[in-house]
This record gives structure tokens, C-alpha cells and sequence, in this order.
């Protein structure tokens, strides 16, 4: 009788051991799937990086292109911006390519991507015209914030040290400056050049620059023109780009004067509504005649896809020096930036 027992004993060990290896290799089976999911993940995402990647370089190319052929066939109407005849007249498959901010669609070989064009040469001229424009900046915001008239004061004398030949001593040459041995001091050595900046990030090593004239949203320095832009005298930023500041003091207008261009501009970008339509006469011609409305040559170019913003992709901006439809001079596009992020 003891027999059976032992056998019903055995039987049971066994079903137990069983269970627990079948338990076990559902675990382990579970974790390969989830780690094989996670994987196929992460590998979706960064296939999709790299092809968008690709995408936007040829995409960047073809709408050089598209601008060289728009400012070669179409050289006489390229100074209407903000203007909607431009626009006028168009086949369905056309489009002008022209540095006044509107909304462009490009289908490249299949994909979708949307870019705007505007001019690189935006922003205030810290290059050769520093001084007349802080102390007129200085001036414009002595009665609003005059803790800040102070500090673009302070500033101006920064930049002269930073470019001056004689700035390499203990004693600066203006009341606010900051020396060479300052430089030394704080670690950032071998500065300040000695000479105008090449390239104008390098001024955000000057103490309180980046406070007064921070990046933008994109970590761009766009409120500053490019040296390479800067084609001489003090340049007027391009009204298409220009800050409410920008309006209101090269302008010299009142803040609701200011809002009433910003959102006239805006109905320019989204609906291509002629600016003169929605802005006083008066007020355009302030506008018009302080601020640049045509097209210096340079091109700042934003792009980005147009399909599921929930697809991992990159956005493009970046400026150049424009050439005409017979290609750029031997060959070579001056690329004057490049920020894929």
C-alpha cells in the first residue's frame, strides 16, 4: 500500500519542477520580447534621425537653388516683399523664393518639409557700427529701464576693449571696459582679439553681453548681424525679422504703432496679405524708409518636416551667401552657418 504513495510523490516533485522551469522560461521569453520592443524603438528612432538627416541636406541644396533661379528669373520683382502681387498669378506648381518670412511646402522625393526664407543679414550691427548704435540704444531705454541704459553703456565700453590694439594692458581706455588682464583673471585667456569679431558668437565672451542680447529659442545669436553680412556703414535690419524693439527704435514709434506692423507682418506670414493693406500709409513709409525691405543677398533658411510631428526628425537653419542660376562663383557655396538639431 506504501507503493503508490511513494509514485504519487514522485509525480507531484516532478509537476512542481516542471512548472517552474516553464515559469521560468516564460520570464526570460517576456524579457527578450520587451527588450527586443525597447530595442526596435530606439533603433526606429534613430533610422528616422538619420534619414531626416539626409533629407534636409538635399532638401537645403534643391531651395538654394530654387532662390538662385527665383532672384535670376525674377531680379526685377524681388524688392516688392511683402507685397502679394508677387505671389499673384502663380500655377499651383510655382512659387517665388524671396527672404520675406512666408511659409514654403517642398515635397522631396516623397517626403513633406516646410521651410521659410529670410534675410541673414538681420539683427543690430555690433560689427562696425557698435558704439553710435549702443549709445542710441542706451538712449532709448534711459527713461523706461534705466538700469539697462547703464548696463548697454557698460557694454559699449567692453567691446571697444575687446577689439582694441591698446586693450592689452592693466588700464582700459574707457570707464567700463575690461582689460586683457581682466580677461587673465577671469580665466579666458587668450582673450579679448584685439581686432572686430569674425564671427559673432565669440561676443558672447564679453561679460554681460549674453544678459542684454541673449540667444534665441533655437540657442541662435539672431539679434546680432553676422559679420559676414555686414556689407558696410550701419545696416538697417530687415524689417521681416526685426523685434518690436528693433521697430520701435529704428523707427522711433510708439509701442501700439510697433504692435500694429507686428501684426500686419504676421498676416503677411500666414496668409500672404499685403502689409499695406493692414498698416496705416504713413506708418508703412516710416517703416519702409528705417528699415531694409530688400533683399541683401544672403539668405537665412529655416526648414523642417511638414509630416507626423510625432516622427523623430531634425530641423535645419542655416545661412549663405546667394549666388545666381549659373552656380556660385567656382563652384563653392559659402555656407555661413549650418545648425541641424
Amino acid at each position: 500500500m506504501n507503493r503508490p504513495v511513494r509514485n504519487q510523490e514522485e509525480r507531484g516533485s516532478a509537476l512542481v519542477a516542471v512548472l517552474a522551469l516553464i515559469f521560468t522560461a516564460s520570464i526570460l521569453t517576456a524579457s527578450v520580447l520587451m527588450l527586443s520592443k525597447t530595442v526596435s524603438f530606439d533603433l526606429h528612432a534613430h533610422v528616422e534621425l538619420q534619414r531626416s538627416r539626409y533629407i534636409n541636406e538635399g532638401a537645403a541644396t534643391r531651395i538654394q537653388w530654387l532662390i538662385a533661379a527665383d532672384s535670376t528669373a525674377n531680379n526685377s520683382t524681388r524688392t516688392m516683399m511683402g507685397d502679394s502681387s508677387v505671389y499673384d498669378d502663380l500655377d499651383e506648381d510655382e512659387d517665388r523664393y524671396l527672404p520675406d518670412g512666408v511659409e514654403h511646402t517642398l515635397d522631396y522625393y516623397g517626403h513633406k518639409l516646410k521651410f521659410t526664407i529670410t534675410d541673414g543679414a538681420s539683427g543690430f550691427n555690433l560689427v562696425n557700427g557698435y558704439s553710435q548704435l549702443l549709445t542710441s540704444m542706451s538712449s532709448f531705454w534711459q527713461e523706461d529701464d534705466p538700469d539697462r541704459s547703464e548696463e548697454l553703456l557698460a557694454l559699449r565700453d567692453k567691446i571697444t576693449d575687446y577689439i582694441s590694439s591698446d586693450s592689452g594692458g592693466t588700464s582700459s581706455e574707457t570707464e567700463d571696459g575690461f582689460t586683457a588682464e581682466d580677461y587673465e583673471n577671469a580665466g579666458m585667456l587668450p582673450l579679448p582679439r584685439q581686432s572686430f569679431p569674425v564671427y559673432r558668437e565669440e561676443l558672447l565672451w564679453i561679460p554681460t553681453f549674453s544678459k542684454l542680447f541673449p540667444p534665441d529659442k533655437y540657442g541662435r545669436l539672431s539679434s546680432v548681424m553676422m559679420p559676414e553680412a555686414v556689407s558696410g556703414g550701419n545696416n538697417n535690419p530687415s524689417f521681416f525679422t526685426a523685434t518690436k524693439e528693433m521697430i520701435r527704435m529704428f523707427c522711433n514709434l510708439e509701442e501700439e504703432d510697433a504692435d500694429e506692423l507686428i501684426a500686419a507682418r504676421e498676416e503677411w506670414f500666414k496668409k500672404r496679405v499685403s502689409i499695406s493693406e493692414n498698416v496705416d500709409e504713413l506708418l508703412l513709409a516710416a517703416a519702409q524708409s528705417r528699415l531694409s525691405w530688400m533683399p541683401s543677398g544672403i539668405y537665412t533658411v529655416f526648414l523642417e518636416s511638414a509630416e507626423d510631428p510625432r516622427e523623430p526628425s531634425h530641423r535645419l537653419i542655416f545661412t549663405f551667401d546667394g549666388f545666381p542660376a549659373s552656380g556660385p562663383q567656382n563652384n563653392l557655396v559659402t555656407l555661413l552657418e549650418w545648425m541641424m538639431f
